[in-house]
């Protein structure tokens, strides 16, 4: 009877701790669950911020050669002003002839406009 008891007493203290053990058990499963989620709410937000990464490399990449191009068009524009500037300068220097050629010309006209009316004088006379 003593063993009986005995046994029996075992038996509950057993069951009693398998209880105990399945509580923990589920309450494991439970933390493993929210972990679970945890982690998978992490990978959402890790691929977020990969794609916003992502997405700012595009635009810097994107800026830099927006910059390049603007920078080979300022260097186009002032290549074509010095040749602008140089071109300017040629026709000053042609205009000085230009015009010092028809001062030339011009005091020409009036000594043959003298010279001519010297010689109606004399025709004249």
């Amino acid at each position: 009877q003593a063993q009986l008891e005995e046994a029996q007493q075992q038996n509950e203290n057993l069951e009693s701790e398998m209880m105990a053990f399945k509580k923990k058990c589920v309450a494991a499963e439970k933390t493993i669950d929210d972990l679970s989620m945890r982690l998978q709410e992490n990978d959402i937000t890790v691929d977020e911020y990969k794609q916003r990464f992502e997405d700012l490399q595009t635009a810097d990449e994107n800026k830099r050669t927006e910059i390049r191009l603007l920078n080979k068009m300022v260097k186009e524009y002032s290549n074509k002003a010095e040749e602008s500037e140089h071109d300017f300068v040629d026709l000053k220097g042609k205009y000085k002839e230009k015009k010092h050629h028809i001062e030339e010309l011009q005091k020409e006209l009036v000594l043959l406009r003298s010279q001519n009316a010297e010689y109606e004088n004399v025709i004249v006379a």
